[in-house]
């Protein structure tokens, strides 16, 4: 048999999150028991007279939208927002940092300027109400404060 085999163990990188939390500014008001993200890339497919498969398909956005699963006020957010805070109050009349942090209280994630989209309740017989809240991020960042949907050499600036 030509060559040799050399059996080797790789290090891979799992990312692991440990909390989604939710900012106003710098203050965690915030936090979610878990994060869906999905984002859509706006395809449009382009369809010549009489044709019936597109002639071309093109990409005119980037937008991600998540999910945020069981949305619980800090006491931080409690003092911010002040008590009693309707939930349905705060987020039409905010927008909000989501990030991802790891179990060592690294970002790993960080979604700018959420603005709340859908909210939806689940009420099922002998089971627990559970709560969801859809928004539209204007941009993701890394861990670093890079942007992961423009160039490599955009970093996002607070305002």
């Amino acid at each position: 048999m030509p060559g040799s085999f050399n059996a080797q163990t790789n290090k891979y990188n799992v990312l692991n999150s440990n909390n989604v939390a939710i900012y106003i500014g710098t203050v965690p008001i915030a936090f979610g028991a878990s994060l869906a993200v999905q984002t859509a890339f706006g395809a449009r497919a382009l369809f010549g007279v009489g044709s019936l498969r597109p002639q071309e398909i093109q990409q005119l956005q980037v937008l991600p939208a998540l999910t945020l699963d069981t949305m619980v006020l800090s006491s931080g957010g409690l003092q911010t927002l002040g008590y009693p805070s309707s939930l349905l109050a705060v987020l039409a009349n905010n927008k909000l940092a989501i990030t991802v942090v790891d179990n060592t209280g690294v970002p790993l994630f960080n979604y700018i300027d959420c603005t709340a989209d859908n909210n939806s309740i689940q009420i099922a017989q002998n089971s627990p109400i559970a709560e969801n809240v859809s928004f539209l991020a204007r941009d993701v960042l890394d861990g670093n404060g890079v942007s992961l949907l423009g160039p490599a050499s955009l970093v996002y600036v607070p305002l």
